[in-house]
C-alpha cells in the first residue's frame, strides 16, 4: 500500500485506499500523520519483460491522417502503436516501447486522461488536439524519461527515441544487462571449451606432443602446482618437443596460457618421443621448474580453467 498522491495518480502495482492486498499490521500502533508526511514513498516502476524492437515498421502520421477533417482516432492509435506508444483502453494503460530502452514501461491512466486520448475529434466540442494528446502522454511518463514525445517522432518509420533518465535506466534495465552478460559469458565458455576439444584432438594426433590437461586421467589424483609450499594450482596445456631450424632441441608448454620453452638435448628429445604419456609428464616436470606435479586433494577445479591463448588471456 502507498499513500495517495495529490493528483490521485496510481503507478502499476499500487492500490488505492480500500483496495485488497496483503500488508503487515505490525504492533497495531497508530502512526502520527506528521511522521507520514516526512516519508517520501515512491514505488518502483513496473518493467515488463524485454520485448523485440522491430525496425522500420512505423507508420508516418501524415501518411494516414492528411488533415484534421479526416482525423480518425483508430488510425491515430494505429500510428502510435507502430511507433511504440500503446494505449489499451480496456486495461486503461499506456505502454512505452522506446527504441533507446531494452524494456517496455507500462503506466496506469486516469479516467480523464484516457477519455482525452481516445477522443474521436481533434477540434470543436469534445475535440482534443494531437499536441494536447502528446502533452498528456509526456505528463504521464515525464518523471521517467529525459526526452519528450513529439509529432516529428511520429513522422518516421522507427520506434520513438525516448531516453530514460539515468537513474531509471539503471533500475529497470539492470536485470536485463546482467542477463545479457551471463549469456555472453556462457557463449564465451562454450566456444572456449569447443576450441579446447579441437586442441585436444590435434594434440592426440601429434607424436611430438601431449596434453597436460589430461594429467589426472594419466596420473590419477595429481595436478600441476606452483613449485612452492602450498602453491596454487596451475593449468598446463600442450607440452611438445621440437627440433629447431638451427639444429637445437626445445621442449615447449602452455602454462597458464603463456608459452614457455626450455632447451633440451637430442637425447632427451628422442627419449620424450619414445616414452609413454605418464613418463612424458614426469619428464616435463623435471625440465620445467615453473610447475610441479603434486597430489590434488579433493575435487580439482583444474578442468574448468580455460587458458587457450599464448598471450596470457584466458
Amino acid at each position: 500500500m502507498v499513500t495517495e498522491r495529490p493528483d490521485n495518480r496510481v503507478k502499476p502495482g499500487e492500490m488505492l485506499s480500500g483496495g485488497y492486498g496483503f500488508y503487515f499490521k505490525g504492533h497495531q500502533k497508530e502512526t502520527p500523520v506528521e511522521v507520514l508526511d516526512q516519508i517520501s514513498i515512491e514505488p518502483k516502476i513496473k518493467p515488463l519483460e524485454a520485448a523485440p524492437r522491430p525496425q522500420g515498421q512505423g507508420i508516418p502520421y501524415s501518411s494516414v491522417i492528411t488533415s484534421d477533417v479526416y482525423f480518425s482516432n483508430d488510425k491515430f492509435h494505429e500510428v502510435l502503436k507502430s511507433h511504440g506508444i500503446v494505449i489499451d483502453e480496456a486495461k486503461k494503460t499506456l505502454t512505452i516501447q522506446s527504441n533507446l530502452s531494452k524494456v517496455d514501461l507500462q503506466y496506469d491512466l486516469k479516467p480523464e486522461e484516457l477519455q482525452k486520448l481516445m477522443a474521436n475529434k481533434v477540434s470543436g466540442k469534445g475535440g482534443v488536439s494531437v499536441d494536447a494528446r502528446l502533452a498528456i502522454i509526456n505528463e504521464v511518463i515525464g518523471k521517467d524519461f529525459d526526452t519528450k514525445l513529439t509529432k516529428d517522432m511520429l513522422e518516421t518509420k522507427e520506434l520513438v527515441s525516448l531516453d530514460l533518465k539515468p537513474e531509471v535506466r539503471q533500475e529497470v534495465e539492470a536485470p536485463f544487462i546482467e542477463q545479457e552478460r551471463r549469456i555472453a559469458e556462457q557463449q564465451r565458455l562454450a566456444e572456449a571449451r569447443a576450441e579446447q576439444r579441437r586442441e585436444s584432438e590435434r594434440i592426440e594426433r601429434d607424436p611430438n606432443a601431449i596434453n597436460g590437461r589430461e594429467i589426472q586421467t594419466i596420473l590419477g589424483n595429481k595436478g600441476w602446482f606452483q613449485p612452492v609450499a602450498n602453491g596454487r594450482e596451475m593449468v598446463v596445456g600442450e607440452i611438445r618437443v621440437d627440433k629447431t631450424l638451427n639444429g637445437t632441441y626445445v621442449m615447449e608448454a602452455e602454462v597458464n596460457g603463456r608459452l614457455i620453452a626450455h632447451s633440451i638435448s637430442a637425447k632427451d628429445y628422442q627419449k620424450f618421443l619414445d616414452l609413454d604419456d605418464a613418463h612424458r609428464l614426469k619428464m616435463f616436470d623435471k625440465v620445467f621448474n615453473e610447475v610441479e606435479i603434486k597430489s590434488a586433494h579433493g575435487e580439482s577445479l583444474y578442468q574448468d580453467d580455460l587458458y587457450l591463448a599464448h598471450d596470457g588471456q584466458s
